[in-house]
């Protein structure tokens, strides 16, 4: 085998560790960055809810924590449209949820952690109606707010995981009274 030849093989086998290094910057930014915004966007809009409101704090923290690990520049040649929503959600939106996220978790640790229920969005009742389940919460602001009231309907999708969708709210307000179905809606009323 001649020289050339042997330059060919080695140049086809040889790794370069830099480049591996770059392909996992990548890799870690393109399956990091969805999932944080997906977890972020479904806490915020509420369309996805575990039954533990315990599942649901943890999911929502690793999300804040795994926002903050999320390479900086994955690309070779970084541009605009990539860069600056990944530098606003790591440098601004991230803190400030983890501020309220961590206050939050510090306000009802022992409840959420150990009994595995949250006084802030506690769940009161369950009405099923033509197979749709429409869970009732109590809302609590804290000492200086009135209880309130909020209805969804959840949809199991698996291992504890809901689609939720809100059908009713009412502030203040601390139950449901009554309910009925109306042309294909659901009506209810609160005292």
């Amino acid at each position: 085998m001649g020289p050339t030849q042997a330059n060919a093989y080695s140049r086809i086998y040889d790794v370069n560790v830099g480049d591996f290094k770059f392909m996992q910057r990548k890799a870690l930014f393109f399956i990091l960055l969805p999932l944080v915004v997906f977890i972020l966007l479904s806490w915020w809009t509420e369309w996805l809810r575990f039954d533990s409101p315990r599942l649901n704090y943890l999911v929502f923290g690793s999300a804040l924590a795994l926002g903050y690990v999320i390479p900086k520049n994955p690309l070779s040649k970084p541009t605009l449209l990539i860069s600056v929503p990944v530098s606003i959600l790591k440098f601004a939106v991230l803190p400030i949820l983890s501020v309220g996220w961590l206050f939050l978790i510090l306000a009802w640790l022992p409840a959420v952690l150990i009994e595995d229920i949250d006084y802030s969005f506690e769940k009161k009742q369950l009405i099923k109606v033509d197979n749709e389940n429409y869970q009732v919460y109590r809302t609590n602001g804290g000492g200086t707010t009135k209880f309130g009231i909020i209805v969804r309907k959840e949809v199991p999708l698996f291992g504890g995981l809901n689609y939720v969708q809100r059908v009713f709210s009412a502030y203040p307000a601390s139950e449901v009274v009554s309910h009925k179905l109306v042309n294909g809606e659901m009506i209810f009323e609160t005292n």
